[in-house]
């Protein structure tokens, strides 16, 4: 079950990486996330998931929708690196 505090935490540690759109893998919890199968999480409470790009094999974490401004809303999409691979 997603929960606030998820969401909170998630938005928190994407808050330094926000300018570049990603997050890393090492700094979530991608266990506790649901896998979307609609792009926008829209098939998930919160429209907050886990999503693959069935084109690009790239996974995104769908935090949902961010009314932070007065008739402006946006949605929290973050491209998750995989940062548990080295390259030999």
């Amino acid at each position: 079950m997603i929960t606030t505090t998820m969401i909170a935490a998630a938005i928190a540690l994407s808050t330094a990486q926000s300018d570049q759109g990603t997050i890393n893998l090492t700094a979530f919890d991608a266990d506790t996330y649901p896998v979307c199968v609609a792009e926008d999480c829209s098939d998930q409470p919160g429209q907050v998931g886990m999503y693959e790009d069935p084109a690009s094999g790239d996974w995104y974490l769908e935090l949902g929708r961010i009314d932070d401004t007065p008739g402006h809303i946006r949605y929290l999409t973050l491209l998750v690196i995989d940062d548990t691979v080295r390259a030999s």
